[in-house]
């Protein structure tokens, strides 16, 4: 106080005197100024004192390389949880000689990512296989009547997995095609899908039921379930915006999307015997089983046998539209493969094939 009172005071007297004065003053204080570095003079570092410093720098801590950063830095945005000994010790682990102060000071350095959007979006990458979601769609008629239409869809291909079209949704319809949409396969892990009414506690509890794990977006997030909508907006610009759904069924034909249909199942088998040893009722399902080894095939669905294939096989196979090439006891590679060509509907690369080959 006592100090700013004297400035203060210093001041009033400085602004009433002449500029004189002050220019004697200011002359005065620049003497003693003078004096005062003549008697303590600055010493200046010498050539050599520099040289030994910079070699004490080389030779002292030793620096980390820019390899090693980039290392460290991907270790901080991928593992957010970790600190510098748990990266310390996987750097150690990866025969990085590096103290733990070092990776400390770079840590701190390291460029965060401000933007939360980035992190789930790297969550849904990670999971994207094991991650299904559900959502409606609403489809005006002609008649002015509204559709809903309901589809669950895969992150990993974005494929379609099941969709159905009603006037009159509700939780236990929901659970219904839920079921209809993986039946007896294994569904994914997570169900993704928003925080609509018709996705009551009973949708819930049948999806927990199911094996999946559901999974809410937050309120007006629409984003977290982007696979979903970005689905929704491509079916209103690429079809629904260029019609006019005259009813349910018109709806149903509309977003039927048919599957290529798929080849006919086909066993290549391994003739055992001699060729007078076949039956005459081939074509007529009677192979008999000891006389064939199966090789490889795609079988129908419902049918399994290990090792040999037997009448009640045969005919299976053959009742859903299957196919049997059979293989001489002596064929080659080139047999083999004329066989799987001809199974798949392609013509054969084999045009003139060798009988006198090693098995």
């Amino acid at each position: 106080m006592i100090v700013s009172l004297r400035h203060f005071l210093g001041w009033m007297f400085s602004a009433c005197r002449s500029r004189e004065d002050l220019v004697l003053e200011n002359l005065a204080l620049r003497r003693q100024l003078l004096a005062l570095h003549a008697q303590r003079p600055r010493h200046r570092l010498t050539t050599l004192h520099k040289l030994f410093w910079i070699a004490l720098r080389i030779g002292g801590r030793k620096r980390v390389s820019k390899e090693l950063r980039a290392l460290i830095f991907r270790m901080v945005a991928e593992n957010a949880t970790w600190g510098a000994p748990r990266i310390h010790g996987e750097l150690l682990k990866l025969g990085f000689d590096v103290s733990e102060r070092s990776v400390s000071r770079w840590i701190r350095r390291a460029p965060r990512d401000p933007d939360p959007m980035k992190r789930w979006l790297t969550f849904l990458r990670n999971h994207r296989e094991a991650i299904a979601a559900m959502d409606f769609f609403t489809v005006p008629m002609l008649t002015f009547g509204v559709l809903y239409c309901f589809f669950v869809i895969g992150h990993d291909r974005r494929k379609i997995l099941h969709f159905n079209v009603t006037r009159n949704p509700h939780a236990l319809w929901v659970i219904q095609q839920l079921r209809e949409a993986w039946a007896y396969k294994q569904p994914h892990r997570f169900l993704l899908f928003d925080r609509d009414a018709k996705f009551g506690a009973e949708v819930v509890s049948a999806v927990k039921d199911m094996g999946s794990e559901p999974t809410r977006t937050v309120f007006r997030s629409p984003w977290q379930n982007g696979v979903a909508e970005r689905w929704v907006g491509s079916c209103r610009r690429d079809l629904l915006d260029h019609v006019i759904i005259l009813n349910e069924r018109h709806l149903k034909r509309l977003l039927s999307i048919p599957d290529a249909k798929p080849a006919a199942p086909c066993v290549i088998l391994k003739r055992m015997g001699p060729a007078d040893e076949i039956t005459s009722h081939l074509y007529s399902f009677g192979i008999r089983g000891k006389q064939f080894q199966y090789v490889e095939g795609n079988l129908p669905q419902g049918i399994s046998f290990h090792g040999r294939l037997t009448d009640h096989d045969a005919r299976k196979i053959l009742d859903k539209a299957g196919k049997i090439q059979i293989l001489e006891p002596k064929y080659t590679p080139a047999d083999l493969d004329a066989a799987r060509r001809q199974c798949s509907g392609l013509p054969s690369l084999a045009t003139e094939v060798s009988k006198d080959a090693p098995n």
